[in-house]
């Protein structure tokens, strides 16, 4: 299968136009930041860096922790990026960018968000880290895709379309589920819940500040959900995209969220660069050992 021109767009020194990197430049496993500022705060903690890229809020570093070649790169904010950064580090490893034909033998990569989040349960404190274990998105991104829901996946999506019933945008409800040897991997350093990726952190996380948002009280409706299984932890806006483009492309992907506000009981972090540090050295911790 050959890929059209204009589908898959390069640089004129043949890398990919986004993120204008080369597949050399990236390792097997990528660390998602949404602020370019805090790829340093991972890169800091490499043995080594070989690979620095900058182009417009995509910042990539690529370097070593003992034996790992490892990839950290700020995404910026929201599902639409997500889309960008997904499909062209799966191009990165799985075309061959001169021929722009896919490869036979194909790469899967662990894809790791460490991302900001806020918290919908009274109990999740600030500066606690929570992991999504499934993630749902309202703007519609995976529809756009021909994505389908697994036995484990289906019945939450039902449970969580209907729990929303009030809400029009659910009908661009979409749900996926993380990586089960990544979400392993990590569950020590995390709480563990679903996520709830919004297309904007004001009136789509219920925050009015002077534009009138509607009277539907989106946030209640999210602490409310209960199947007996599953509850809604947090707030962010990324981890529905990576999850659901993820499987699509067969990738192995997780999202762990410092929490830097609980919204329900109007608390917050008071020093967000130190959680937020604390969690990357947790998660560098556990990667080091991961796959040994």
């Amino acid at each position: 299968m050959s890929i059209s021109t204009t589908a898959l767009m390069l640089n004129t020194d043949g890398s990919v136009y986004h993120l204008h990197a080369f597949p050399e430049d990236i390792g097997s496993t990528i660390l998602f930041v949404g602020d370019p500022k805090r790829t340093d705060y991972v890169a800091q903690h490499f043995d080594s860096i070989d690979i620095k890229r900058f182009h417009r809020e995509f910042i990539l570093q690529t370097g070593w922790l003992s034996n790992k070649r490892i990839t950290v790169i700020s995404t910026g904010i929201g599902c639409d990026n997500i889309d960008i950064v997904m499909n062209e580090l799966d191009a990165l490893v799985n075309l061959d960018l001169k021929n722009k034909t896919i490869k036979k033998n194909l790469t899967q990569l662990n894809i790791i968000r460490l991302g900001t989040a806020g918290a919908i349960q009274p109990e999740i404190a600030p500066d606690t880290l929570v992991m999504s274990s499934h993630a749902f998105a309202m703007e519609g991104l995976l529809n756009y895709y021909q994505h389908h829901y697994d036995e484990k996946e289906a019945p939450l999506f039902s449970a969580i379309h209907q729990h929303f019933e009030e809400f029009p945008m659910r009908e661009n409800l979409y749900l996926h589920a993380g990586s089960e040897p990544l979400l392993k991997a990590f569950q020590p350093i995390a709480s563990l819940g679903v996520t709830f990726t919004c297309c904007g952190f004001y009136g789509p996380q219920h925050r009015q500040i002077r534009a009138p948002i509607i009277k539907k009280d989106i946030l209640q409706a999210a602490q409310q959900f209960w199947d007996g299984k599953h509850r809604i932890l947090n707030f962010e806006m990324e981890t529905a995209a990576i999850y659901g483009l993820g499987k699509l492309l067969n990738h192995h992907c997780c999202s762990i969220s410092t929490i830097i506000a609980n919204r329900i009981n109007e608390t917050q972090s008071t020093n967000v660069d130190k959680a937020v540090n604390r969690m990357i050295e947790q998660a560098l911790s556990i990667l080091q050992a991961f796959g040994n």
